[in-house]
């Protein structure tokens, strides 16, 4: 392989270990850019955390292209994450991807902070700074749109995931096994019925 040849290919590797944010509205307000960023770069971050696990956290620098709302993250050159962050460059517009199609499951790699993330980056289109026209996401290929069906399939996904811990005396008197496992304590102490499932 020539010299030439070589650089070349390093260089189309650079070009496509990228991941950017792009956005656009007639003006841009201070607080639509930063809610945009700070969305960004909390997705790049909570996918990248999914990734790597227990592993090497990987670095990302930023840089806005000169003369537009293009927001780039780049990995820091690091052999031991390299591979990580391509998972995380291919994640990220895949699981986006997803949530405008409506997924009932989370996509890969997006834990609850990703899809509150997610939800937050499509709210800068479709909340209150409603003169936003488009935000999209894209790493190499076609960009990926987000919008209000990310919004509707984070809220979904985001909605049924309350959980708590806790005890409770008094008294077992229904147990019903329609649908789902469910019974019913009525505690000792103001006699009301507190459902379990």
């Amino acid at each position: 392989m020539s010299e030439k040849s070589q650089k070349k290919r390093v260089v189309r590797g650079k070009k496509e270990n990228k991941i950017s944010l792009s956005f656009d509205a007639p003006i841009v307000s201070p607080d639509t850019f930063k809610r945009a960023v700070n969305a960004f770069i909390e997705l790049i971050k909570a996918v990248s955390d999914e990734v790597v696990g227990a592993g090497k956290k990987i670095q990302w620098n930023m840089s806005v292209e000169k003369g537009s709302c293009v927001v780039i993250a780049r990995q820091v050159a690091d052999a031991e994450t390299f591979r990580a962050s391509k998972l995380v460059i291919q994640a990220m517009p895949d699981g986006l991807r997803r949530l405008e199609r409506g997924t009932t499951t989370s996509p890969i790699y997006f834990d609850d902070r990703a899809l509150k993330a997610a939800n937050s980056l499509a709210a800068v289109k479709d909340g209150a700074s409603k003169g936003v026209e488009y935000i999209k996401i894209q790493s190499s290929g076609k960009p990926c749109d987000v919008g209000e069906r990310t919004i509707n399939s984070t809220s979904r996904l985001l909605g049924g995931q309350h959980q708590a811990l806790g005890s409770i005396e008094g008294r077992l008197q229904t147990i019903t096994d329609r649908g789902a496992l469910q019974f019913v304590v009525y505690d000792s102490l103001f006699d009301k019925g507190v459902n379990c499932f």
